[in-house]
């Protein structure tokens, strides 16, 4: 593995080779044939944590998740940003899938839901991050009915207020986009982008499919 100083470098590049991200916010580029490196201002350390965690959860033979090789930040000009070196995966990226590949989506979803936790939030501990929770700060929960609290006083004028306990709490992703799936050449299935991952109702994952369609 090169040095941090040489991946910086490589990041900062004009002729790097950028295979993801967008072009105003973090980006992933190619380092090597074995590996890429994700990096911007919102790339952090609790999205390294997660993803290990996610990559020792996990059944490789139901979903893959590039193993994480380093994470390390790097200040210049004053402005901080995170760099998480990983394994690259090839495949393909669609914007359209067919019934099979829907197919595989729900077996991945369902395999989520046999690993569960009893404390709300991120893979590892930590604040919860994603579309659900930062516009109203990254919160840091302890119990599911800190989290119901959390949620139900940001439903104002709604009569039905959320019930949570009676939910088990899933590993759910959080980010299905589109973008975050690489479909391989074996017809396997890799996971990208585990920064909003967590310990949550079922539920929150649909919700999110929804927001994102």
């Amino acid at each position: 593995l090169t040095s941090h100083s040489d991946i910086v470098q490589r990041c900062n590049h004009p002729k790097r080779q950028i295979i993801g991200g967008l072009p105003y916010g973090d980006l992933v580029i190619k380092l090597s044939v074995a590996t890429v490196v994700k990096f911007g201002a919102g790339v952090s350390g609790e999205e390294a944590d997660n993803q290990r965690r996610a990559f020792d959860l996990l059944d490789g033979s139901v979903v893959r998740v590039p193993r994480v090789i380093d994470f390390f930040t790097w200040t210049d000009g004053g402005y901080t940003k995170g760099y998480l070196v990983m394994e690259y995966i090839d495949g393909d990226i669609l914007e359209s899938v067919s019934s099979y590949q829907i197919d595989q989506i729900v077996k991945i979803l369902s395999h989520f839901s046999t690993i569960q936790c009893q404390r709300p939030g991120p893979l590892q501990t930590g604040v919860s991050r994603g579309l659900l929770w930062e516009e109203n700060g990254k919160p840091n929960f302890e119990t599911v009915k800190q989290m119901e609290h959390w949620l139900n006083l940001r439903l104002p004028g709604v009569e039905s207020k959320l019930a949570l306990e009676r939910y088990p709490l899933v590993l759910c992703h959080l980010d299905l986009a589109p973008r975050n799936i690489i479909w391989l050449k074996d017809g396997s299935v890799c996971l990208l982008d585990w920064a909003s991952a967590g310990f949550y109702p079922r539920f929150f994952e649909i919700c999110l499919l929804k927001i994102m369609e």
